[in-house]
């Protein structure tokens, strides 16, 4: 079963965008009123009724500033390798980079929403961040069930890539939902 799931934008990202922008003073590129999705999510599952090891579900997302600012504001990550131009090109990557767990948080976004979806609770996650992920990069952000373990958990594997290159993988484990 092959299934595209699009999620609209929150109307209250955009709300904070705006209160945000006005309390601070801060310019940040307006959200687009005319994007009718951020996400586009695949999910390939042999059963709509059961779990099986090779289910995965998958989304693709350009990062932009805007998200790189507005992650550091919400999490306090205010690290200059993501905000300070002048700094990052100092720096080893030359350029500014996103956050490691902003490109993690997909993995909780398709874990939430598609696979195993709404219910779905974290119990743990590890990560190997491989390589930098900049301004402008498409993510693909991957996860795979990969078994089935008692008390209605699951183990997946959680890859994110960028063209052809790796740039993060991990393992979590969920308790599914009911």
């Amino acid at each position: 079963m092959r299934t595209s799931i699009a999620l609209s934008y929150n109307p209250y990202l955009r709300l904070w965008h705006e209160w945000y922008t006005f309390w601070h003073g801060m310019w940040f590129t307006p959200l687009p009123s005319d994007k009718t999705h951020i996400f586009d999510i695949s999910v390939d599952r042999s059963d709509a009724r059961a779990f099986t090891a090779g289910d995965s579900a998958s989304l693709e997302h350009v990062v932009e500033l805007p998200d790189v600012e507005g992650f550091a504001t919400l999490t306090g990550d205010t690290n200059p390798v993501h905000l300070d131009p002048e700094y990052a090109r100092d720096s080893m990557f030359g350029e500014r980079i996103a956050h490691g767990m902003y490109t993690a948080s997909f993995f909780g976004t398709l874990f939430g929403t598609a696979l195993p979806g709404p219910g779905a609770i974290y119990v743990s996650q590890a990560l190997d961040f491989k390589a930098p992920v900049k301004l402008g990069d498409v993510i693909k952000a991957r996860v795979e069930l990969q078994e089935l373990l008692p008390k209605g958990r699951a183990r997946f594997v959680c890859t994110a890539m960028v063209g052809d290159r790796v740039v993060l993988t991990g393992v979590a484990v969920l308790m599914l939902p009911r």
